[in-house]
């Protein structure tokens, strides 16, 4: 999503640390810390990083991004298996230089985690990054296996906290500032 760039997200106490490393994750190619893991709740901007990172990343240095939600990487590859395309769809996933997967806890406790594990394993031994979102950290997922909540252990964990009321106050009117400039783009058109 274009609108969600690092440029429109609003950073906060609650935040900042994770914009920053978003940034920096983004930024920089190959990397010894290839695995990114940003959790917290609802509406706190997981999705938005993730998407800046995306753009950044595409925009600033040409990387092959793939942003996928969770569910959308089991469904592509239960119908990989189906179909017995499963050789084709590891390549389509490890062709990018980033690889996003979001709300990995849709997916926790499905056969489909091995494969999601492979795959983190195939990216971060070719040097390359995965960033991970959830609700919760890996330590309280519930339904992943112990092999894959260790792989998780050994990511960059970063934690959104729930915006403070200034923080909230600022998220507002930037929304309202991009709806104005939508409308007023609307009424020109």
């Amino acid at each position: 999503d274009p609108a969600q760039s690092f440029t429109s997200f609003v950073a906060g106490p609650s935040n900042e640390f994770a914009y920053k490393a978003a940034q920096r994750f983004a930024e920089t190619g190959e990397s010894e810390i290839g695995l990114l893991f940003i959790h917290g709740g609802f509406g706190y901007g997981k999705t938005h990083l993730l998407n800046a990172i995306a753009l950044e990343a595409r925009n600033s240095r040409g990387a092959r991004v793939l942003f996928l939600r969770a569910e959308d990487f089991m469904r592509r590859f239960l119908a990989a298996l189906r179909n017995q395309e499963t050789l084709a769809f590891k390549e389509e996933l490890r062709g990018a230089d980033i690889l996003l997967i979001d709300d990995l806890q849709h997916i926790c406790g499905r056969t489909t985690m091995s494969e999601f594990l492979h795959t983190v394993n195939a990216f971060t031994d070719l040097k390359r990054k995965v960033v991970i979102a959830a609700d919760r950290s890996p330590a309280t997922l519930e339904g992943l296996a112990e092999d894959i909540r260790s792989r998780l252990h050994g990511a960059v964990v970063i934690g959104l906290e729930k915006p403070d009321a200034q923080t909230r106050l600022a998220i507002l009117k930037s929304k309202s500032a991009e709806r104005s400039e939508e409308h007023t783009s609307e009424l020109q058109s």
